[in-house]
């Protein structure tokens, strides 16, 4: 893929765009999210792609969404095309979409944002495409749950969907504006003018907030959070494998989170830490690395105009639409 601009990645597969490319897939081949047609037999991934459309063209990280099994996509011309698992219907984009500006997808939903409205479609078992009344959303954060989130023009927000231990409707009291919103499993973490507030399952004390000083970035992975902050990285939650730990870290610049397991650049070195399974903890060598994108037990990461991949290659891809061309 040469000079990409951006990358998405879900639990096991991911899709990343390029002027030149356009945008590809790679990943598993469970059920058509991805684009490789044999068995994944390296970690750098992305030497093996396929174009999906040369005319497929994505303006910005908002416009590329990936799901549990399934991903979307908004191209140029302001529409949506999505493939890949389809038993929910989350594939199946609703009529009435005009000009999207975002597009997420949790487990088996997908969410759009376009016209100051939300429009969600696919599972709905817990509500997920319930929308509740939403006075003009600027932004969307659905991740690896069943539970959608956006950030209200006055800097609110208010969540829907899967509510078993509070996620949605516990939400404590916010300091506006809000600048960050994150889904984690069964729980939501914010980021307000205080700092960082979690609500929902406290299991694993993955509500717990430590102190921190003048938080960057928050992002959520199945049950432990971790923040980059002036200081450096702080993690917490869940720690059985290790991913709550932050190892010595000098001066940290960027963060990436996933399910189990944890990347950090800093001027000198990547480090990752936690879940090692799938070799998720052994990245290549990177020589401009730009930012990290990390999945359940694989990661994805930009070096310069490439993009490396390591951890689980054991799925076939699946393919995009045949004649995709949006």
């Amino acid at each position: 893929i040469t000079n990409p601009l951006l990358a998405r990645s879900s639990f096991f597969h991911l899709c990343a765009y390029s002027k030149v490319d356009g945008l590809m897939c790679f990943g598993t081949n469970i059920s058509g999210e991805t684009n490789l047609s044999y068995e994944m037999q390296t970690a750098e991934i992305a030497k093996s792609l396929l174009v999906v459309s040369n005319e497929l063209k994505v303006p910005s990280s908002d416009a590329l969404a990936t799901g549990y099994s399934h991903a979307c996509a908004i191209t140029f011309d302001k529409k949506i095309t999505c493939w890949g698992k389809d038993y929910s219907s989350q594939t199946v984009v609703p009529k009435g979409i005009v000009d999207p500006v975002q597009v997420v997808a949790g487990a088996e939903h997908t969410c759009a944002l376009h016209q100051n409205k939300v429009t969600c479609w696919g599972d709905n078992y817990f509500g997920q495409r319930s929308v509740p009344a939403l006075a003009n959303p600027v932004k969307l954060s659905s991740t690896y749950d069943s539970h959608t989130c956006a950030i209200l023009k006055d800097g609110s927000v208010k969540c829907w969907g899967k509510d078993g231990d509070g996620q949605v409707s516990k939400i404590p009291a916010l300091k506006l504006p809000v600048k960050e919103v994150t889904a984690g499993v069964n729980y939501t973490c914010a980021l307000d003018q205080e700092g960082v507030k979690c609500w929902g399952g406290s299991g694993m004390a993955k509500t717990k907030v430590p102190p921190m000083d003048k938080v960057i970035k928050i992002k959520a992975g199945w049950s432990h959070t971790c923040a980059l902050h002036r200081k450096g990285i702080t993690c917490w939650g869940d720690n059985y494998y290790g991913q709550s730990t932050v190892p010595p870290l000098t001066n940290p610049i960027s963060l990436g989170v996933g399910g189990t397991y944890n990347c950090a650049q800093t001027k000198t070195e990547t480090k990752c830490w936690g879940h090692k399974g799938y070799n998720t903890l052994s990245t290549p060598k990177f020589s401009d690395l730009k930012y990290f994108s990390l999945g359940g037990n694989f990661a994805c990461a930009q070096d310069g105009i490439k993009v490396k991949c390591w951890g689980r290659n054991e799925f076939k891809q699946s393919e995009v639409p045949v004649g995709l061309k949006l």
